[in-house]
């Protein structure tokens, strides 16, 4: 390790893999007033959503927001 370097090292033994999607959900353009930006979000999807919105798609999102980053990992 160099002198002052706070380098990250991955403890492999305690990793935890797993598959997401992450989606950026937009309002559609048609339903925001002249002038204004679309609002948007972000969305991850784990499990068995994985690979069930493909982009451009119109998607209804039900769930519970999260308002911090959280882990991914099952518990």
């Amino acid at each position: 390790m160099h002198k002052g370097c706070s380098c990250l090292q991955v403890n492999a033994q305690e990793t935890v893999y797993q598959n997401y999607q992450k989606l950026t959900l937009q309002e559609s353009p048609g339903t925001v007033p002249a002038g204004r930006l679309p609002r948007h979000k972000e969305v991850v999807l784990l499990h068995d959503l994985i690979d069930c919105a493909r982009p451009g798609e119109e998607v209804e999102v039900t769930g519970e927001p999260l308002c911090a980053m959280v882990s991914l990992a099952r518990g």
